[in-house]
């Protein structure tokens, strides 16, 4: 459906060569055994043009969904928060490509003041975990590392794990979503966020159920990808915490002569969405900011200057309680099973900081 015959038949069987790659990604134990739903393939072609044509202004669940994603729809959420922008973001490429552009030296206030606006529209509940019966912030932690393997496999860009950790944490904070379900949204996530920021290292449908043990199929996950952005309301282009981190340090220049910051900030940035039940009730602009003063730290800089205040709107003091909770977090995950992250970034690509450590204040 997503690729003509050929590449379907070519991606049906996995090489030795990607299995043997993947073999940690193989070994770990599905999240959730999922039932195997036998749609005819034209039942999903009409599903997806009565999908393409749903009103963009409501979001509706039907009782076929719910019956696949053994899910339903907590009322209790105000009708407020279902309300979201429909603007397409042209930032995404600026901060993506990693290349400065003439907005980020003329317009810089501009681009912060618009990112900043716009975070408050696209977050997510920092509670809603309290309304998941059936999930915990533990289990959230396990699918997003894995998520970050995923990731690093098909080397998508680091934006891509923000980008769907976002669409999960605003789904469930509109949805209550079984734990057997939890794999499958977020494998559709991951295909939703890395459609939007890089075509070019999409995975196809086969290669993601390889990475879930074939714990669905690819039936499931068109239709959770459907659900999503239904539930969405189709605003996949959010702030992010990483997309601002960026933002802030390619628009000043006082970073010129440490190459190793802008990969600790990332580094950090990426440790945060591991602890929901912390980070959550931070915007992403206090985090992307808080990353900075927590790597100059780590770099025995002064914390905090006037050109970062001016550029990122938040004093040292705005700042001071996030980087204490990044600490925090970041000597909890020296000694934590998820290990994916600090992987990630203890490579040449990244600068070896995956492999720094935090002793003291």
């Amino acid at each position: 459906m997503y690729q003509s015959q050929k590449n379907m038949e070519n991606n049906e069987n996995v090489s030795r060569h990607m299995a043997r790659k993947l073999r940690v990604a193989r070994r770990r134990k599905p999240l959730a055994t999922l039932t195997n739903l036998q749609y005819e393939q034209q039942q999903v072609h009409r599903a997806i043009e009565k999908y393409q044509n749903v009103e963009r202004n409501k979001v509706k669940v039907t009782d076929s969904d719910t019956e696949l994603l053994d899910m339903t729809f907590d009322s209790c959420y105000s009708e407020e928060h279902l309300e979201s922008s429909h603007s397409h973001s042209g930032t995404d490429e600026i901060f993506s490509t990693g290349q400065q552009t003439v907005a980020s030296y003329i317009y810089k206030a501009d681009v912060r003041e618009y990112l900043q606006d716009k975070e408050a529209i696209n977050r997510p509940r920092p509670d809603y975990m309290s309304r998941q019966v059936d999930l915990t912030h533990k289990m959230r932690a396990t699918l997003i590392d894995w998520m970050v393997d995923v990731t690093e496999e098909f080397q998508m860009p680091t934006e891509v794990i923000h980008l769907a950790t976002n669409y999960l944490d605003r789904f469930l904070s509109l949805m209550a979503v079984n734990r057997q379900r939890l794999q499958l949204l977020g494998t559709a996530c991951l295909l939703i966020a890395s459609k939007l920021e890089d075509f070019q290292t999409l995975p196809s449908l086969q290669q993601l159920i390889y990475l879930t043990d074939n714990a669905c199929t690819s039936n499931d996950v068109i239709r959770m990808e459907q659900l999503v952005f239904r539930t969405l309301k189709f605003d996949v282009s959010p702030t992010t915490s990483m997309a601002l981190c960026k933002h802030f340090l390619e628009s000043t220049d006082i970073h010129h002569d440490q190459p190793l910051l802008p990969h600790i900030a990332m580094y950090l940035a990426d440790c945060t969405l591991l602890d929901g039940d912390q980070f959550l009730k931070y915007l992403p602009s206090q985090i992307a900011s808080s990353c900075i003063c927590v790597s100059r730290i780590l770099l025995r800089l002064e914390p905090w200057t006037d050109d970062l205040a001016r550029m990122t709107g938040y004093s040292v003091d705005d700042v001071s309680a996030c980087a204490n909770d990044i600490i925090h977090m970041y000597k909890h995950l020296q000694t934590s099973g998820l290990q994916a992250i600090k992987n990630k970034y203890s490579t040449a690509r990244y600068g070896y900081v995956g492999k720094l450590k935090i002793t003291g204040q």
